[in-house]
């Protein structure tokens, strides 16, 4: 995989404990976001593809996350 990644769509799917997102990627690759107990996981099709240790317990907002990941992902606009 190389990055960044381009996400075309992305839809939020829980907004608390955990936050987490649903959409696909430009080559239409499943991507999935979780953040929960301060860690922010991402897969992209099953295999997770970034992971690491965020304040926070299980509340993050759509903003932060583009924010905490723009080096690997570019968000679509909401």
């Amino acid at each position: 995989m190389s990055f960044p990644v381009i996400v075309r769509e992305i839809t939020q799917t829980c907004f608390a404990c955990p936050s987490q997102w649903e959409g696909t990627t430009s080559d239409g690759s499943r991507i999935y976001v979780r953040f929960r107990h301060g860690y922010l996981r991402i897969d992209v099709n099953g295999t997770t593809v970034h992971g690491s240790s965020q304040s926070g317990d299980g509340v993050m907002s759509y903003d932060e996350l583009r924010r905490i990941t723009a080096h690997l992902f570019v968000w679509p606009a909401q």
